[in-house]
């Protein structure tokens, strides 16, 4: 893939570009193509897969997320909604793109809300309050909802690291019913899942605390299997957080904060994960993007973001660089504004 777009959510105040919009290619590297303001912490972004509609939460005691209209020259926020609790993290959209899912990480709990015929936002239908906690006592004594993560038909799994559970909800025309809890170690801190679909019967879960990599047999919701990706020795400090399939889905990425690496993971033909590298990379690189060969990778810390080459599983850093405030969200652009 020689050249793409792609969105940047960052952690900044209303007056700084916490939203932008760039362009990276092979030949001149990276260009902006936006930058917008008005939005404070946007730190995960999200645009719709089949219509031109973008959405990002604001992160803060009380809780937003908006939406905005990309049919136009310039993107245009057409909504913006209460997500009924303190800084929302992560969003997904519906397998039929007709819902989106807010986690919202203190406030402990997920909302659901509708969208219209342009993909934009319609009053909140559910908001499921979290309750209970885990063993950390500084970083579980509550629930601590952290992804949510559509599946195949009205499925929905939800990452909660204080609980160490993910739980699976169905959506019942605009309410969330639980379906199943999946139990994790104590202390394990599960925060994004990822899937792959040469494996349907498999959830890939990376745990923030313990830095390991599970393996979620979905038919029968318990976990198949475990994979440290840091020694022991490694864990004092450091909470990974990123998870992402390379393109043919041989490899899964995953971002450690603290260690400041991205742990190469192999799957074997039938899903079984081995790590691979250990591959340095900008200090506290909390999100990344892979399109093709290319992984964009940025710096929470110094606001840094770095192309690399991918490859086989390597990972080779180059000299394209751009700025951006602190850069915490990737995602691709489908429907440019420019």
């Amino acid at each position: 893939m020689s050249s793409f777009s792609f969105w940047v959510g960052n952690y900044a105040r209303p007056d700084e570009a916490g939203l932008q919009l760039w362009r990276f290619s092979e030949e001149s590297g990276f260009t902006v193509q936006g930058a917008y303001c008005g939005l404070r912490n946007p730190s995960f972004v999200l645009q719709h897969p089949s219509l031109p509609a973008l959405y990002a939460v604001e992160e803060g005691p009380e809780g937003q997320i908006t939406s905005w209209d990309l049919s136009g020259p310039v993107p245009v926020m057409s909504a913006r909604l209460s997500t009924g609790g303190a800084d929302p993290c992560h969003l997904g959209i519906s397998a039929d793109g007709r819902w989106i899912y807010t986690a919202n990480y203190t406030g402990g709990s997920v909302a659901c809300y509708p969208l219209d015929e342009k993909g934009g936002l319609l009053p909140r239908t559910d908001l499921v309050q979290h309750r209970g906690h885990s063993v950390n006592h500084d970083r579980q004594e509550g629930p601590h909802a952290h992804c949510v993560f559509p599946a195949e038909g009205n499925d929905l799994y939800v990452c909660d690291l204080g609980l160490d559970q993910v739980i699976h909800y169905r959506n019942q025309d605009g309410r969330l019913e639980e379906i199943g809890v999946i139990a994790f170690p104590a202390g394990a801190g599960p925060r994004h899942l990822a899937f792959h679909p040469l494996y349907p019967s498999l959830l890939f879960c990376l745990s923030e605390l313990s830095a390991e990599l599970f393996v979620i047999n979905r038919d029968r919701e318990f976990i198949q299997s475990r994979l440290s990706l840091l020694p022991e020795s490694c864990l004092a400090g450091n909470t990974a957080a990123a998870l992402h399939f390379t393109a043919d889905g041989r490899w899964l990425i995953a971002s450690q904060r603290g260690q400041d690496v991205l742990s190469v993971i192999h799957l074997a033909p039938d899903g079984t994960p081995s790590l691979y590298a250990t591959v340095p990379t900008l200090p506290v690189p909390r999100d990344f993007l892979i399109r093709g060969n290319t992984l964009i990778v940025g710096s929470q810390q110094d606001g840094r973001v770095q192309a690399c080459r991918l490859a086989d599983g390597e990972i080779t850093p180059t000299d394209r660089f751009l700025r951006a405030p602190a850069p915490v969200c990737f995602q691709p652009a489908f429907h440019s504004p420019v």
